[in-house]
């Protein structure tokens, strides 16, 4: 593979042309990739074969296609065979035979839909453009990757001692890149939802606080008249979970349609995660729990004389 970005015009042999100004009809992603490229990167051959060295001086150009590009140019059709080439019909250019398909890959971004794309065996001179040709190679290591550093140098100038071989990353450092903005906004948000989290808490708490003081005297004389303080400790608890139930059921609603407006920022996360709901609703009655806590064990060791005298 050599860059993230670059859409080309294809024409697909056998087809009508796109109408006039319709170009993103026929817009495919373009790479290059070498024998054993989709391999090393665990992506799947969903149907053909893979380039081989013998492509290199085969007569026939070929290309591998997604499946998307499949499933779009030939719904329920086999593709391999089918020609396709960079830019209208009738241009100059050569067909390039497809040989096979392989699983959709995210070139552009993690979160963003696979497009139709096509791939050109880097050792093919045919129908490759100078700024296609490679630029990475991709190792596959079954331990630490930069421990065979050396040897992938050695084994490249061993080739052509002229080659620069530099900016040697793990995958792990390739996501990281990738993910750092979106880690810095996802550490952002869970501060200010830990500091939501806190303000709730301390909200709650000083509302039971206040409600329970309210009601001394009336909880004094209930006391004098031989009512349990376990009773009073249960309805306190009571009234905090309600107020709780109440604001976790308004916030789970708002949370279910907000989340769906989330999904072009996830990769591989649903947004309607039954178990993050849930792991939060109950993170929320264990807060209203501790919270209201100590209004209640205040409440229960009211002094029933204390509290009449002052009435």
């Amino acid at each position: 593979m050599v860059f993230r970005g670059g859409r080309a015009f294809i024409a697909v042999e056998g087809e009508p042309p796109p109408p006039p100004g319709d170009i993103s009809s026929n817009m495919a992603v373009d790479r290059t990739a070498g024998p054993g490229y989709f391999r090393a990167l665990g992506v799947p051959l969903v149907r053909g074969r893979d380039f081989e060295d013998r492509d290199a001086n085969a007569g026939v150009p070929v290309a591998l296609v997604n499946r998307t590009f499949a499933e779009r140019r030939w719904p329920r059709q086999d593709p391999i065979g089918r020609r396709i080439k960079f830019g209208p019909a009738n241009a100059p250019g050569v067909w390039m035979t497809v040989i096979g398909v392989v699983g959709d890959i995210r070139e552009m971004a993690l979160e963003a839909r696979a497009e139709p794309e096509m791939y050109l065996p880097s050792n093919q001179g045919q129908g490759v453009p100078p700024f296609l040709w490679p630029q990475y190679l991709v190792v596959r290591t079954a331990g630490d990757p930069l421990a065979v550093a050396s040897a992938v140098r050695g084994a490249v100038w061993s080739v052509d001692r002229d080659q620069a071989v530099s900016n040697i990353r793990t995958m792990d450092d390739v996501f990281d890149l990738e993910l750092q903005n979106r880690n810095t906004q996802l550490t952002l948000v869970g501060a200010f939802s830990l500091l939501a989290f806190v303000m709730a808490g301390i909200g709650l708490y000083g509302v039971l606080a206040y409600t329970v003081a309210q009601r001394f005297p009336e909880i004094g004389i209930r006391l004098a008249l031989g009512a349990a303080r376990s009773r009073v400790v249960a309805e306190t608890l009571r009234g905090a979970m309600g107020l709780a139930g109440i604001g976790i059921a308004v916030g789970l609603g708002t949370a279910f349609g907000v989340s769906r407006g989330l999904q072009r920022w996830l990769f591989e996360v649903s947004p309607l995660d039954a178990s993050t709901f849930a792991a939060t609703a109950f993170l929320l009655a264990v807060m209203a729990v501790l919270a209201s806590a100590v209004p209640a064990a205040r409440g229960a060791s009211v002094d029933p004389c204390r509290v009449l005298r002052s009435e």
